[in-house]
């Protein structure tokens, strides 16, 4: 943590989201506009290097400069006191006092190192003062405005933050429950604050799922995942310190009030001792502690005994097993137990086998060691996991929306000039970190292209489009024929006769193949009566044709591991409890293990493994029978 020592101390406020690049750098009396999170737009630009986050806590602003390139990890943190609106909305400060006020939130510049170790030289660029100039300078030098987050419960400390940013160029985002848990999750959890969503996708990306996190201070908060990465829920309870004050330094109280000083005074002593808080004391004082860290230690185990039943015990370690590719985090298997918040380190002691030596406890029913872990913070990880997440994502997204598309591109041949070859792409492939797409020509050549040349391609293509000098075939000619030609006919004549007009031609082979199937149902018709048709030229009926079609659709929709792609544009239905929700899949994620992406009529959102697609599509079929 860095600390600040020309930073003027200003105390509290909170919550909001914005993106702006100020040409006025005199702040409004108005009101901030805020701007959440929408992906892939919320992404940084390619041209960035670093990025902000910064989360609201209690009494603090915890800041952190992350670098893209180093898998978007917290290259910096500090932290600095929360703001104070006078600060932000005083009319009276100009503009250099403004971009100063903002520059003094910053470490200070760095003499030597380059722009990506120091948060003040990237916005402001080396040597150079901190005024609005010198960062839009450095701002249109990257091409880009400097991006930030922020997680805050606190709606006016995250304004504050926004204006803070709007003396420079700058994009800023408030960070919303869904963007750490599946917006499906929020059907049953409306009430979890986004920083302990934060604080449980931070826990999972350092330790994995299934993950609990406590937030241990003046009140105890306790978040849980299960294996899946779905949440479970969480709850809240009094806090070490809150424990003490109801028993101490009342006026029925016989003890004078136990603050955190003189309990850490305590907590030393009995370290130093090796000599526990007993149960029973003689000591009003030591009494109270006691039975305080007793009551903590008691509820915290009791809630991991629970998570442990529902999520399964610890199991062995897989070699070689990295992240889950569906929930992009490590595997929790010896179900570790994070704990943060100011009395991280005491709650973390007391979860340790025995209460960790800090009371007393039974020789006979020994208390076991929970696997606790304590964190100085974990909503950074969080942001730094989604964030890594996103990018993988969209990625999948530009490469799932070039799949199938038709390309062109000119070539210079000898003795022929320039050439306009047609085609399509097949597959992409991953080759030393780059997305190498093959493309298959009209004439049965092949290529491998980046993604940067398939979208030059694909741009051409849709600047000349297809091929207006290939021949294509009639229709007149098999209008002509109405029900007596046979396929064998309209393939002669496909083959001899050239189009003479544009339009009465069709676009493709298949096309014409349709034309022929579609026959009348009905027997040609000659002098009043009907002829006789070859049992073989029979027809089903429409109605029948389209059954057929459905069965066989349906038939393919339940197989997704033949072809996950067939899935994508199907209805699908999913219990919620006893009520089934109707919802359709949107996408396919390829490198996630295989997830599809499912968005339902109420406007939730959800990602279905293979199982679970496969699942909903049949409930959907059963439930469209009846």
């Amino acid at each position: 943590t860095v600390t600040l020592s020309q930073l003027k101390l200003f105390n509290h406020s909170r919550h909001s989201t914005h993106e702006t690049m100020s040409t006025s750098l005199r702040l409004s009396n108005s009101s901030t506009p805020i701007v959440e999170t929408t992906w892939p737009d919320a992404l940084p630009k390619s041209q960035e290097l670093c990025f902000f986050s910064v989360t609201c806590e209690d009494h603090n602003l915890l800041w952190c400069f992350h670098e893209i390139h180093n898998n978007m990890e917290a290259r910096l943190v500090w932290r600095c006191p929360n703001l104070e609106k006078e600060d932000l909305y005083d009319s009276n400060l100009r503009p250099d006092d403004q971009t100063n006020f903002f520059a003094n939130h910053l470490p200070a510049p760095d003499k030597i190192g380059d722009e990506r170790c120091n948060p003040h030289d990237y916005i402001f660029g080396r040597r150079n003062p901190s005024s609005f100039e010198s960062a839009a300078r450095q701002a249109a030098t990257r091409e880009a405005k400097t991006t930030v987050y922020v997680v805050s419960s606190d709606p006016l400390q995250a304004e504050l933050i926004f204006k803070l940013f709007a003396v420079i160029p700058s994009r800023v985002y408030l960070m919303k429950s869904a963007d750490f848990f599946k917006p499906c999750e929020r059907r049953y959890n409306l009430s979890i604050r986004v920083d302990r969503l934060a604080a449980l996708r931070g826990s999972a990306h350092l330790k994995g799922f299934p993950s609990i996190v406590f937030d241990a201070d003046n009140t105890m908060t306790y978040t849980a995942a299960d294996s899946k990465g779905r949440l479970l829920g969480g709850g809240i309870s009094p806090g070490l310190p809150l424990r003490l004050q109801s028993i101490s330094g009342t006026s029925t109280s016989e003890v004078d009030l136990i603050t955190e000083h003189k309990l850490y005074d305590k907590l030393r002593a009995v370290a130093i001792s090796n000599k526990p808080f007993p149960i029973f004391s003689n000591n009003s004082e030591d009494s109270v502690i006691s039975t305080a860290l007793s009551e903590v230690s008691q509820n915290a185990r009791s809630i991991i005994k629970l998570w442990l039943e529902k999520v399964g015990p610890p199991e062995a370690i897989e070699e070689g097993r990295g992240r889950d590719p569906s929930t992009f985090c490590p595997v929790n298997n010896t179900r570790n137990v994070s704990v943060t918040g100011k009395n991280a380190a005491v709650l973390g002691y007391l979860l340790k086998a025995n209460h960790g030596g800090v009371i007393e406890s039974s020789n006979k029913n020994l208390e076991r060691d929970m696997n606790a872990h304590a964190f100085e913070k974990l909503i950074p990880f969080g942001i730094q996991n989604v964030i890594a997440h996103q990018v993988i994502l969209a990625k999948e997204q530009f490469v799932n929306a070039y799949i199938h598309k038709r390309v062109a591109k000119e070539f210079l041949v000898a003795s022929k000039g320039v050439m306009i070859k047609r085609g399509v792409i097949l597959s992409v492939s991953l080759i030393q970190g780059i997305n190498v797409f093959l493309v298959r020509y009209d004439d049965k050549t092949v290529e491998h292209v980046t993604s940067t040349t398939v979208v030059e391609m694909r741009k051409y293509f849709k600047k000349v489009g297809e091929d207006k000098k290939k021949p294509k075939d009639n229709v007149n000619l098999l209008s002509k024929n109405e029900g007596t030609t046979s396929m064998k006919s309209v393939a002669s004549v496909k083959s001899t006769t050239s189009v003479k007009s544009p339009r009465n031609s069709v676009k493709s082979a298949t096309s014409t193949k349709s034309a022929t199937s579609i026959k009348s149902p009905r027997s040609s018709v000659k002098g009043g009566k009907k002829d006789k048709t070859h049992p073989s030229q029979n027809k089903k009926r429409p109605k029948d044709a389209s059954d057929e079609s459905e069965k066989k659709k349906a038939k393919t929709i339940a197989s997704p591991q033949k072809d996950p792609l067939i899935c994508v544009g199907n209805k699908v239905a999913k219990y919620f409890d006893t009520d089934i929700f109707y919802g359709t899949v949107t996408s396919y994620t390829k490198s996630q293990g295989g997830l599809w992406h499912v968005r339902y009529e109420d406007g939730d959102e959800e990602d279905l493994d293979r199982t679970e697609v496969a699942e909903a599509l049949k409930l959907f079929t059963n439930v469209a029978k009846k």
